[in-house]
């Protein structure tokens, strides 16, 4: 995949620019890319605002793309695919759904992360009210589970009952750094999930 799931965040996180050079300059396409595959992109960038849903992240993807020195068939190919995961996600979580929520969820479902969890956790969205950006965080989380090879039922389990315990941002924050580093040092995904999960809610 061209573009990594944290680029992906990155971008949704950033800051609009005060600018409209900035903002120019922001959604520029790299010169390297043939006039042929920069319509290409720019038709499906179009195509995703007349849909209301966030184009951006189109334009960080070629500019990785071109630094990891992708050809424009590879990279045009995955921002087709990219393309596809952020109407899904748009579709998912509708309309009014935070750019923000639309962007990480459809990182999620780049990484593998299937439409059932994500639609698991929109579900709990509508189930609890907002969630305070703690949805957005959520799909990052499973994004970066993916990317090591955790299971994505026990990851989405995990996520999900640590929501509806009531977790805030910094108790799920303290969940995936604490995953993480005992993913780092080995020890069994299963079993960390969940005494990560119960520790940081011990802790409230």
């Amino acid at each position: 995949m061209l573009l990594t799931a944290t680029s992906i965040q990155l971008s949704a996180q950033s800051s609009v620019p005060s600018t409209a050079s900035a903002n120019t300059q922001a959604l520029s396409l790299p010169a390297r890319l043939t006039p042929q595959t920069r319509t290409a992109i720019e038709k499906l960038a179009d195509s995703l605002r007349a849909a209301g849903v966030p184009a951006d992240p189109l334009y960080d993807k070629a500019a990785e793309g071109v630094l990891k020195n992708g050809d424009d068939v590879r990279i045009l190919a995955a921002i087709r695919t990219l393309a596809r995961d952020l109407r899904t996600a748009s579709s998912l979580l509708g309309t009014t759904a935070p750019a923000s929520d639309v962007v990480n969820a459809a990182s999620a479902l780049s990484a593998g992360v299937p439409v059932s969890a994500v639609q698991r956790l929109v579900k709990r969205r509508a189930n609890s009210g907002e969630l305070d950006g703690r949805l957005a965080l959520s799909f990052i989380i499973l994004a970066d589970f993916a990317s090591r090879d955790v299971p994505v039922d026990a990851a989405v389990k995990a996520v999900d009952g640590l929501l509806a315990r009531g977790a805030g941002v910094a108790e799920l924050t303290a969940f995936r750094t604490g995953v993480e580093r005992d993913l780092s040092a080995g020890r069994d995904v299963g079993t960390t999930l969940t005494t990560r999960a119960e520790g940081v809610l011990r802790r409230r």
